[in-house]
């Protein structure tokens, strides 16, 4: 049997100035879709989800900038994980090997 997740009715419906049922009505999208949305990024809105991930590309480019690679290049160079590499920028203030 397929379990459905039942999200909470949020108490901020009108905090976006609409309710979730109007909102996702003009995003095409279930209600459901418009609460993953709320939980995942903050916002339900796809337009912004958008910008959020534009944000995290300019982080990535100024790690190339930096290096001349993007972390999960040297990662993949290193034989590591990313995770590996964001831990000896911020314990050496490098993601090569010391």
């Amino acid at each position: 049997m397929k379990t459905v997740k039942h999200y909470p009715k949020a108490p901020n419906t009108l905090k976006w100035g609409k309710r979730i049922v109007d909102i996702a009505k003009d995003e095409g999208v279930s209600r459901s879709r418009i609460y993953q949305r709320i939980e995942r990024h903050g916002t339900p809105f796809a337009k912004d989800i958008v910008s959020i991930h534009n944000i995290k590309k300019t982080v990535m480019s100024k790690n190339i900038i930096k290096w001349g690679k993007s972390i999960a290049d040297i990662a993949k160079d290193e034989g590591v994980a990313p995770v590996s590499i964001y831990q000896r920028i911020q314990k050496h203030g490098t993601p090569f090997k010391l």
